[in-house]
């Protein structure tokens, strides 16, 4: 805030104590003539002050914004940073709450049933700046779908069964070769994290048949490195040691 804006800040801040008198003096008919006035041109003034500060703050240059310039519609910032006070709000809001084994923050928000093994599921997902929230190299029976919502993008490692290994990002810069939807396919070992520098991510998984706790497979360090070498330093960046490799019963 400069001092401009500090100023219009205070005269406002005044007027507003000024108020309620002058709103009860009104009411009971004892603001007279002359007092009448002068609020008034208090107001006409405080007005002008106004309309010149909003003048002044459009024709300066904006080569950096801040937080709050960052937020377009519905909340969400322009460049996908986050502060931590929007990931804590967003975390309160959506009711997420920590994925036991893989890690992360996690919330189911849709199951097609309540068999075991339901035919679909969704969940909302997330990471923090915790240097423990990422979600642990594991394996799946099926596909998994991954859906960016806002934040910083999330890079992962997936290992596939010829040796190779991919790190594609999710995010919202589809122009620069990150993805808003990508599929993990069933049987390959993969992990995430937040990309370099992030410090929040909001984003979705989903998958038919839907998830249950049988279909989690945790990834072993040493047995992954053996045989994908050339991912060693991602994988170990995505692995606990001694770390539990089951999924427990019930999600």
């Amino acid at each position: 805030m400069n001092e401009q804006t500090r100023a219009m800040v205070a005269a406002l801040a005044a007027l507003g104590n000024d108020l309620p008198g002058v709103i009860e003096g009104l009411r009971a008919g004892t603001l007279g003539v002359a007092g009448q006035h002068e609020f008034a041109a208090l107001l006409i003034e405080l007005g002008e002050q106004l309309d010149d500060h909003a003048d002044d703050q459009a024709r300066a240059p904006r080569a950096t914004s801040t937080t709050s310039d960052r937020f377009c519609r519905h909340g969400v910032p322009q460049d996908g940073a986050m502060t931590d006070i929007d990931a804590d709000a967003v975390i309160a809001k959506l009711g997420l709450r920590p994925l036991p084994v893989e890690g992360g923050l996690f919330v189911q928000t849709w199951r097609s049933d309540n068999n075991p093994a339901p035919a679909g599921t969704a969940t909302y997902a997330a990471f923090t700046r915790d240097p423990d929230s990422f979600s642990a190299m594991h394996r799946l029976a099926v596909d998994e779908i991954w859906h960016f919502y806002l934040g910083d993008p999330v890079d992962l490692l997936v290992l596939h069964p010829d040796g190779t290994h991919s790190t594609p990002r999710l995010g919202s810069d589809v122009l620069g070769g990150q993805h808003p939807q990508l599929t993990v396919p069933a049987g390959h070992w993969f992990g995430a994290s937040l990309a370099p520098g992030g410090t929040f991510a909001l984003f979705g998984n989903t998958l038919a048949p839907g998830f249950h706790s049988g279909l989690y497979e945790g990834g072993e360090r040493d047995s992954l490195v053996e045989s994908w070498p050339d991912a060693e330093e991602r994988i170990r960046a995505l692995t606990r040691p001694g770390a539990d490799l089951v999924m427990p019963s019930g999600l």
